[in-house]
């Protein structure tokens, strides 16, 4: 989770991974991040799952090039349907209800453990 990033950033190899079509992506948006200047290629990502009841619905998203190692972020387009997102203890604990969720899904809270990565389990992306 990075609270200064606007999208949700994902690096080429996830975006892959995660079933986006990446020949089809266009890399002409340029951005400067804490490694330097960048173009991205944006996108929307139909749905953002962290775990079981975390869901995020149309978020706006970048992908990096191929190639770069970049970390994949969650940053302000996922954290705006978040109703709280707390640190505590080395955990990050994000609340989210009805209300928010632009689902009909109703969650509860749920952890991200200090070491968590934006992987499965812990994290699923569909649609573009």
């Amino acid at each position: 989770i990075d609270t200064g990033a606007s999208l949700v950033l994902l690096n080429f190899e996830t975006a892959q991974a995660a079933g986006i079509d990446v020949d089809a992506l266009v890399f002409d948006t340029p951005v400067k991040t804490a490694s330097g200047l960048l173009n991205i290629a944006t996108i929307t990502v139909s749905t953002v799952r962290v775990g079981p009841r975390i869901i995020a619905k149309n978020v706006e998203a970048a992908v990096t090039p191929k190639g770069l190692d970049h970390s994949n972020l969650l940053g302000s387009s996922f954290l705006a349907q978040m109703d709280e997102a707390v640190v505590s203890n080395g955990q990050i604990i994000l609340k989210q209800t009805r209300r928010s969720a632009r689902s009909n899904v109703a969650s509860a809270p749920h952890l991200l453990g200090e070491n968590m990565r934006l992987c499965a389990p812990h994290l699923a992306l569909s649609g573009q």
